[in-house]
């Protein structure tokens, strides 16, 4: 057997086995993309909204809607993360077999070679799951003072909630079709790949299902918040502006009487509400099968 000079990238194929290193290489860079596109979206989510009104409510339909929106994005940060490991992987395990062929094929004409003691490393996996502590649960109003002072810290709030932008989840089809795409490169570059090529699909899958979902959920229940948000205070504006009348004229040696009850239904609607506590399937990992997540 004739052994010339000869580079790690190359298509090694015999009865056995199949590998075009090349063309791992460039699947490996496709992770990559796909992980910064996944990064990109994530990351979005992990920026605070900012309450429009400071009173005791919308505090606190705040602080859950960004609690909500930093667990979502520090999943997608973790998922992100784990694509470039399989990255990592797939190109570790490709080059310990393209060692080992070709030992075997120096071994086959008589030649000598030193063990091999060195593996690749894989990083180890990002840990961004960490619960958000509970925000603290806003105190119930009952007294008429502290449902129209409610209604007066709502009419100084903005009109609407700053910085909130839907996050557009069809934007998530693209990295999704990529993976399919490098999983079927995968198949045809490596006789050894159908297994990382099926957990490939799998996470194109749980991009544009599970994730995607969970984002469509808090999307849902953020646009509910805003939505009654503005509507509170387009119930509450006439008595906040009648109640802040009436304090002045108690300066003045003046009584004036402001009906709450419209204010208290008012609240109580808003009072109701609700922030899911949005639920996702694990994202999968390479050489781990689905029952075992």
């Amino acid at each position: 057997m004739a052994l010339g000079p000869r580079t790690m990238n190359t298509v090694m194929d015999t009865t056995d086995m199949r590998l075009d290193l090349d063309g791992l290489r460039s699947i490996g860079a496709q992770l990559l993309a796909v992980s910064e596109e996944l990064t990109h979206t994530a990351r979005g989510l992990r920026l605070p909204l900012i309450a429009p009104a400071t009173d005791a409510r919308t505090l606190e339909l705040a602080g859950r809607i960004n609690d909500e929106r930093r667990s979502i994005g520090l999943l997608g940060e973790a998922a992100a993360d784990e694509l470039v490991r399989m990255a990592e992987q797939i190109l570790a395990g490709t080059f310990t077999l393209a060692v080992l062929a070709r030992r075997t094929q120096i071994a086959i004409i008589g030649l000598a070679a030193p063990p091999m003691t060195a593996a690749t490393q894989i990083s180890p996996a990002a840990n961004r799951s960490a619960p958000p502590p509970p925000p603290a649960a806003a105190a119930e109003l009952h007294t008429d003072d502290e449902i129209l002072s409610a209604a007066v810290l709502l009419s100084e709030g903005t009109d609407a909630i700053s910085g909130y932008q839907r996050t557009d989840t069809s934007a998530l089809s693209n990295p999704a079709q990529m993976l399919l795409a490098a999983s079927g490169d995968l198949r045809a570059a490596a006789s050894s790949g159908a297994a990382p090529a099926a957990t490939l699909e799998r996470f194109a899958r749980w991009i544009s299902s599970d994730y995607s979902a969970a984002i469509e959920i808090l999307k849902q229940d953020t646009q509910g918040w805003a939505d009654n948000y503005a509507l509170t205070r387009r119930r509450t504006a006439e008595t906040a502006q009648a109640y802040v009348s009436a304090l002045a004229a108690i300066l003045s040696g003046q009584a004036v009487y402001v009906d709450p009850s419209e204010t208290r239904a008012a609240l109580a609607h808003y009072d109701a509400v609700a922030v899911r506590a949005t639920e996702c399937a694990p994202f999968p990992q390479l050489g781990v099968s689905p029952g075992e997540r």
